[in-house]
């Protein structure tokens, strides 16, 4: 996000009567006058924020872009097929300031806050703390809730990477060549790979990850 300088005030604490008391402390900033009041105080105009340093700058949600890098230093957004930046799936702009927070693990109070910005997410306790999580029988994969491995489903894009929605009756399946493994599908040799079977916890360990990765 550029910025245009520092100020030692806010604008939102400066008392005006006309946009041009505003303008002289930020040139993209206007007076908000309430209905009946003869002074109002000044605000950001509109598609411009306060940034950290008190200066109205461009918002980047919902301005017009070409490619992800036009959205600014947001590595959470990028340029969607209407040519504007938007979240990137699994965060949203929960406190309307411009910025895009990852969904999961995001303190809620309803599950209308968790799935207004993610599918498949529920308002949760973890621990005593009330967080948006994947709901029953979805797991997460890169900050989304995906279908889980053995769960009915209706397309292949509910399914984690390397999985597709078939069979009969249609279940989220890992695809030829991967297994499951922990609710993921990973390469069918994940477990030789990955072990040294001449360590006895590690010869356990791949029986375990064999008779897991049958199950699917």
């Amino acid at each position: 996000m550029t910025s245009y300088g520092i100020k030692s005030i806010s604008v939102s604490t400066i008392t005006c009567s006309s946009d041009a008391t505003c303008r002289s402390a930020d040139m993209h900033s206007e007076c908000q006058i309430d209905e009946g009041e003869t002074d109002g105080h000044c605000s950001c105009v509109h598609n411009y924020m306060e940034d950290s340093s008190w200066v109205c700058v461009p918002k980047v949600l919902n301005s017009d872009c070409v490619k992800d890098s036009d959205c600014g230093d947001m590595l959470s957004a990028k340029c969607n097929a209407t040519s504007k930046c938007v979240c990137k799936p699994g965060f949203g702009d929960y406190d309307q300031n411009d910025s895009c927070d990852k969904v999961l693990g995001r303190p809620c109070v309803a599950d209308g806050s968790c799935t207004v910005f993610l599918s498949y997410t529920t308002c949760f306790a973890i621990i005593g703390v009330y967080q948006c999580s994947c709901e029953d029988n979805h797991i997460e994969e890169n900050n989304i809730c995906k279908t889980a491995l053995g769960t009915a489903c209706l397309t292949d894009n509910e399914c984690v990477n390397h999985g597709s929605c078939y069979g009969n009756p249609k279940l989220c399946r890992c695809n030829d060549g991967y297994k499951g493994f922990q609710g993921y599908c990973v390469d069918s040799s994940y477990g030789l790979q990955h072990c040294c079977c001449t360590n006895v916890l590690c010869v356990v360990m791949l029986i375990i990850l064999k008779y897991i990765s049958s199950q699917y």
